[in-house]
């Protein structure tokens, strides 16, 4: 009877640890990285930012969305196709450089992306 509970024991704390591991090390956010692309439609140029939140092991965290807000510092310069909760397609009006800010719940500065 001592043996049938002290392998309870053991695989209950070993299952614990390896739930507590995996949560901290897998799932968690450490940090987020934006990537940026380029598209040329009808001889518009049509820029898209995503967030992509990433894990301890720098992959992308699995079953976790991120909520960004995206700024413009020329807004005059920018034309917005569509906005979501991590991502953002905008055009650019003019050849100027256009900067953009962005301000999630896991930073606490806003990111700063410059756009040529």
């Amino acid at each position: 009877m001592t043996n049938l509970f002290t392998y309870l024991l053991f695989f209950s704390l070993l299952g614990f640890l390896a739930t507590f591991l995996l949560f901290q090390y897998v799932f968690s956010i450490y940090e987020i990285d934006y990537e940026i692309t380029k598209q040329t439609k009808n001889n518009l140029v049509e820029y898209s930012i995503t967030a992509i939140p990433l894990n301890s092991f720098g992959k992308k965290a699995p079953f976790r969305q991120i909520s960004v807000d995206f700024s413009f510092q020329n807004d005059d310069n920018v034309n917005i196709v569509s906005n979501s909760n991590s991502s953002i397609n905008f055009n650019i009006i003019s050849e100027k450089e256009i900067v953009v800010y962005v301000k999630s719940s896991y930073s606490q500065n806003p990111s700063i992306l410059r756009i040529n």
